[in-house]
């Protein structure tokens, strides 16, 4: 953290000493909520629900400028090595450019056409007909983000592939997926950056193993391809060349989805609707890089969020899209917030000195209003929660259900703000004929906080360019954060360390003997599971 953030740090800590009620602020400006509006990139973002006023907001933008978080922004789109722990860029920004380099499009165009040719059919199955299923097998930032695109994209392709995604080392995973194959009809994708992730080889493996078993070594090879960084040990596994597909070494697993780490989900919505994603995430791109900071919606949310962390003590930030087409983005998002930015060492090797990272969890509405809101209306936490909303639906026969899904999440957005204040509670007891100590002591219980801040997302309809749109703004957002808290958000040590401990206790569990270098706990379970 520069010396002049360090003061703008101080600063907001003052103001966090006696925070606005959102009600208040309502009462006190009734433009409150057009004021804190912003437009822009696809999204309209309402952010006056924040527990922050105008005084807070210029503290902030004092804090990002402090942070020189517009130059690092655009020095991120140039390409310059901002992941400083590995020496290279994090530029998949460069993927859904307008006009990318051309061995970057050439290479996301062979992959494009591999995809459209099995989903028409024209890269044919062992008996001619079109590959009726797809397996990808890949982890983390290779399963969810494709996962993600299949889920909100598929829904009217009924002629193209199916997808299976296993990413699961347990074997009932891949078990459960190959129940539903063909293998004449079936092909396996694997997905590795280094094709070396275990979880990915040992189900590679067991895949190729169950098409040579029904098809013969030399039919099998033309069911498997792959989507690496590692071109030669996709090849040394089986793999010929012209199904290898390349992964550049300046695109993040997590931030991968954009390019051929996508190729099965664009087997199943086509290459129209790949193409559309990555130009809403590049519309989102231009306007993070070239938006003024009081109206950039990235920015925006960045700041709110460690205003809500590191001053007001929210511990966790929740997200909660309104459409079921969008059930995945919460567990995407929580993957590439906490893998980014859970850090504990800045960028000079010191340890940070304030929390860095949110901890997001979310899911569905309206099936989540029967789960966590609980927690969220009436719980000792606060938790700030965004609100993704489709401002259209997608089918005009829909138009009543959509009007109720929006219903829904307007009135728990209002309900998280206002609360139910207590009076308000026993008049309703009293009326209802219960006596002056039964209406009492009903209405502690009913009784909401309110003053729970909140974040409205609008996009016009659930379309490609529109969720290009929210990835690359919470990808923004991640990396705004990253500049201010002085952490990397473009390594992963933390996980390669657990990889390595993995193989460590895997060697225990196989050699006798094995495990005496280990700590007492780890011995004793493993004596134990040996034992069994």
């Amino acid at each position: 953290m520069t010396p002049q953030a360090k003061v703008e740090w101080r600063k907001l800590k003052a103001l966090a000493k006696r925070p606005p009620d959102i009600r208040a602020l309502f009462a006190q400006n009734p433009a409150r909520a057009q004021q804190w509006a912003l437009e822009g990139g696809g999204v309209f973002l309402d952010s006056s629900k924040s527990r922050a006023d105008n005084a807070t907001l210029s503290a902030l933008h004092a804090l990002a400028r402090a942070a020189q978080i517009p130059e690092k922004i655009r020095a991120q789109t140039r390409g310059e090595k901002l992941n400083f722990t590995e020496k290279r860029p994090a530029w998949h920004s460069l993927l859904r450019a307008e006009s990318p380099p051309p061995a970057v499009a050439r290479e996301l165009n062979r992959a494009m056409q591999f995809a459209e040719n099995v989903r028409r059919g024209k890269t044919p199955a062992q008996n001619g007909k079109p590959f009726s299923h797809i397996l990808h097998i890949g982890i983390g930032g290779s399963h969810l983000g494709p996962e993600l695109l299949r889920d909100a994209l598929a829904h009217n392709c009924e002629s193209a592939p199916a997808i299976r995604f296993v990413a699961n080392a347990d074997p009932a995973a891949l078990s459960a997926a190959l129940r539903e194959c063909r293998p004449e009809e079936t092909l396996v994708v694997s997905v590795s950056k280094s094709f070396s992730t275990g979880e990915t080889l040992e189900n590679s493996r067991a895949a190729k193993s169950w098409l040579e078993n029904a098809l013969g070594a030399d039919r099998a090879s033309r069911h498997l391809a792959a989507v690496t960084a590692n071109a030669d040990a996709a090849r040394a596994f089986g793999i010929a060349k012209e199904r290898v597909f390349k992964i550049s070494d300046w695109v993040g697993g997590r931030y991968s989805l954009w390019s051929a780490v996508s190729v099965s989900a664009v087997a199943a919505v086509g290459e129209k609707q790949f193409r559309e994603f990555l130009r809403g995430g590049g519309e989102m791109d231009a306007h993070a890089a070239e938006t003024p900071p009081e109206k950039n919606i990235p920015l925006r949310l960045a700041l709110l969020g460690i205003w809500h962390c590191n001053f007001l003590g929210a511990q966790t930030h929740c997200v909660v899209a309104y459409q079921h087409r969008l059930r995945g983005l919460a567990r995407y998002l929580q993957q590439l917030v906490m893998e980014s930015n859970g850090k504990s060492a800045r960028k000079t090797g010191g340890a940070s000195r304030v929390d860095t990272g949110e901890i997001l969890w979310g899911g569905e509405g309206s099936n989540d209003q029967h789960s966590y809101f609980q927690l969220l209306a009436q719980g000792t936490r606060m938790v700030p929660t965004d609100f993704i909303l489709a401002q259209n639906p997608e089918d005009a026969s829909h138009a009543e259900a959509h009007r109720r899904l929006l219903a829904h999440a307007l009135g728990w957005s209002r309900a998280l703000m206002t609360g139910r204040a207590f009076e308000s509670a026993q008049a309703e007891a009293l009326a209802r004929g219960l006596n002056p100590r039964a209406a009492k002591k009903l209405a502690a219980h009913q009784e909401c906080p309110g003053n729970r801040p909140s974040n409205a997302i609008l996009i016009p309809q659930l379309n490609a360019r529109a969720l290009g749109a929210l990835v690359s703004l919470y990808e923004h957002k991640t990396a705004m954060q990253s500049f201010i808290w002085g952490v990397n958000a473009f390594d992963q040590w933390g996980v390669e360390s657990g990889k390595k401990l993995t193989g460590e206790i895997l060697r225990a569990l196989s050699e006798s003997g094995g495990a005496a270098e280990l700590d007492p706990s780890t011995r004793m379970l493993l004596e134990k599971i040996q034992g069994a």
